[in-house]
C-alpha cells in the first residue's frame, strides 16, 4: 500500500460532512418551530421607559420629618424616555399618592408635586415611581427618592 495514496484519499470525508450538516440543520429547525408551536416567542414583556426622576423633600413648619402632615415631595423628570402619565404612579412606602401631575406626558423637566396637605414623612421613607405596561400584565419601580438622604 502506498501511503501517498492514503493521505490523498478523501472519498469518505463527503459522507460525514453531509450527516454533520443534516443533523444541524434538522436541529435547529425543531427550535425554531418549537419557538412557535409553544409561543415563547410572544412571552416577551414591554420595556420600562428608561427615565430619571430627582426627588426634592420639604418638610413643614420647623420639625423636620417627623411625620406630620403638611411635609412635600417634588419629584422632577430629570432626563430619559418621555412617558405617559396615565402609566405612572407616586408611592409613599408602598401607597399611592393622590395628587395630580401638571401635564400626560412626562418628559424632562416634567415636575409632580404632592400639595394636598401633604405626605406625613419621616426620615429613611421610601418615595417611589410606579410604572405600569399599557396591557396592565407587567409594572416596575422607574425610581425611588428616600427622605432625609
Amino acid at each position: 500500500m502506498k501511503v501517498g495514496k492514503l493521505i490523498r484519499d478523501e472519498q469518505a470525508v463527503s459522507p460525514v460532512v453531509s450527516v454533520v450538516l443534516m443533523v444541524a440543520i434538522t436541529i435547529i429547525l425543531a427550535a425554531v418551530v418549537g419557538t412557535f408551536v409553544l409561543g415563547l416567542g410572544s412571552s416577551t414583556q414591554p420595556a420600562a421607559p428608561n427615565v430619571y426622576f430627582e426627588f426634592e423633600f420639604t418638610p413643614s413648619g420647623g420639625n423636620g420629618f417627623a411625620g406630620t402632615d403638611g411635609d412635600e415631595v417634588t419629584v422632577t423628570h430629570e432626563s430619559g424616555d418621555t412617558t405617559d402619565r396615565s402609566r405612572l404612579t407616586v408611592l409613599l412606602e408602598g401607597t399611592e399618592l393622590m395628587s395630580t401631575w401638571s401635564t400626560t406626558k412626562m418628559q424632562a423637566g416634567t415636575t409632580y408635586t404632592d400639595t394636598d396637605g401633604g405626605p406625613d414623612l419621616a426620615d429613611e421613607d421610601t418615595v417611589g415611581i410606579g410604572w405600569e405596561s399599557e396591557d396592565g400584565e407587567s409594572s416596575t419601580t422607574i425610581g425611588t427618592g428616600t427622605v432625609g438622604e
